[in-house]
């Protein structure tokens, strides 16, 4: 992922807290748990097929961001026409959120990140791409390298939105 404004990683790795590093799809990700946009749209073609072997409703948070790829939208899009509902971090590049992936993908719900006030973060991703907005300063995170870490961004502010999802779907 990118850096956020504060320079720290913005790859999302405080939102999976605990999980495994090695989740791309069946394919080994690098130390810092990290693989390549071809091993992430395989890994959105894996849950495809994983949630068509279970046909359970599923829902997908995206908290990862880089420069605007079609290619990988038509990905995020395609898991939203297979029925699976994608929530995505707008980022944190005090930007267009149209000019970033994922959150340009039209068929995705994409979040920006309100402060402890209620207003935009000035450095959450912004314009006609972003859905809603929802909590993502100074939240409380299970953590890879410790038990919790106090994080800001969109990366903190999509799982809020992919839990609402999740309790619709159920």
């Amino acid at each position: 992922g990118a850096p956020d404004a504060r320079g720290r990683d913005g790859g999302g790795e405080d939102v999976r807290g605990g999980a495994e590093r090695d989740d791309c799809g069946g394919e080994d990700c690098g130390d810092d748990g990290r693989g390549s946009s071809s091993s992430s749209i395989r890994s959105l073609q894996w849950v495809v097929d994983s949630v068509k072997r279970r046909g359970r409703p599923s829902v997908i948070n995206m908290s990862v961001g880089n420069p605007y790829r079609q290619l990988y939208n038509d990905a995020v899009n395609a898991v939203v026409a297979a029925g699976i509902s994608v929530v995505e971090a707008s980022g944190n590049n005090v930007a267009d959120a149209c000019g970033r992936r994922p959150g340009s993908a039209e068929g995705a719900i994409t979040v920006g990140m309100t402060n402890r006030y209620d207003n935009r973060n000035f450095y959450s991703n912004w314009g006609e791409c972003v859905d809603v907005m929802a909590p993502g300063e100074d939240v409380k995170s299970a953590h890879v390298q410790r038990e919790t870490k106090i994080e800001t961004g969109t990366s903190m502010a999509a799982p809020h939105v992919t839990g609402a999802v999740a309790t619709h779907l159920s």
